[in-house]
């Protein structure tokens, strides 16, 4: 998670979601990961979270905390820190340790290998939660 310099939250080395109710989250639209995260966290866990701008661009998302407009979940990681923006980890046992994302393109259809390979590493997943 990253958040403005200025941000309350900044001097925070870990954050939970009760943290972030009065924040302004700017994230990715839908279709990447960051965004199906966020989804997943306020659709499930945490209603309050307050989305007030999505694009599909993570330089805008770092240019919109830069100017303290809101904070964002888009992993640390995917952007260039700058002088003004500080990642923070978000600590809470609501939020999946590990997500798993399968893509393939509109229109492709897994074959009989693919997919049981697929449901494989599912069962196994379930069996592992």
């Amino acid at each position: 998670m990253i958040v403005n310099k200025q941000n309350h939250l900044a001097n925070k080395k870990f954050v939970n979601l009760q943290d972030l109710d009065s924040e302004k989250v700017i994230q990715m639209t839908d279709g990447f990961i960051q965004a199906n995260v966020i989804d997943n966290i306020k659709n499930k866990q945490f209603k309050k979270l307050n989305v007030v701008y999505r694009t599909r661009d993570p330089e805008l998302i770092e240019e919109l905390v830069q100017k303290n407009i809101g904070i964002s979940l888009l992993l640390s990681n995917a952007i260039k820190l700058r002088d003004k923006i500080v990642p923070i980890k978000l600590n809470d046992d609501k939020i999946p340790q590990v997500y798993i994302s399968l893509v393939w393109r509109n229109g492709y259809e897994l074959n009989t290998r693919l997919n049981n390979l697929l449901e494989t590493i599912i069962n196994s997943i379930k069996v592992s939660c």
